[in-house]
């Protein structure tokens, strides 16, 4: 009932599940929806066409659904201190700049997200990546090429 609705801020509640009816709010920019007990992303959240900012952090999430590549506007998504063990293809996002993965379980590591031409801000600590070691040197320099253009990565 609230169609005009910018900014939807749910921290600390103990939610355990996004109703369907968060669809309706198109206009929403910006969803905080970090530090409760959800574990499934709906699909609902992907009618959000106009969302620029999803911060769910520290929730119990163990998938990220791939419709979140749909969202052409997210600019910023903090998906940290969850119980990841994979991402989807993050690089497709042709505006986000700023991304968190720390602290999940991730062993992939996003060598397309860290490539990103716009990237701004990547956390990555924290997650048992499995990199051989030819991959560890290449990460080396892709870092230190990244962080000499202005990236802040946090690894």
């Amino acid at each position: 009932s609230m169609p005009n609705l910018k900014v939807i801020d749910f921290y600390y509640n103990s939610i355990r599940v996004i109703p369907d009816e968060i669809a309706n709010l198109k206009d929403v920019k910006i969803l905080f929806l970090s530090y409760n007990k959800i574990k499934v992303l709906p699909d609902a959240l992907s009618s959000l066409h106009n969302l620029k900012a999803l911060y769910i952090h520290d929730n119990e999430l163990y998938n990220i659904p791939d419709w979140i590549t749909g969202i052409q506007s997210l600019e910023v998504l903090d998906i940290s201190y969850n119980k990841l063990i994979s991402i989807p293809d993050l690089s497709v996002m042709p505006k986000l700049y700023e991304v968190d993965i720390q602290e999940n379980q991730i062993e992939y590591f996003p060598w397309k997200l860290i490539e990103k031409p716009n990237l701004k801000l990547l956390f990555l600590k924290g997650n048992p990546f499995i990199l051989s070691k030819d991959e560890k040197q290449q990460l080396k320099q892709i870092l230190k090429e990244k962080r000499a253009a202005g990236v802040v990565i946090v690894d």
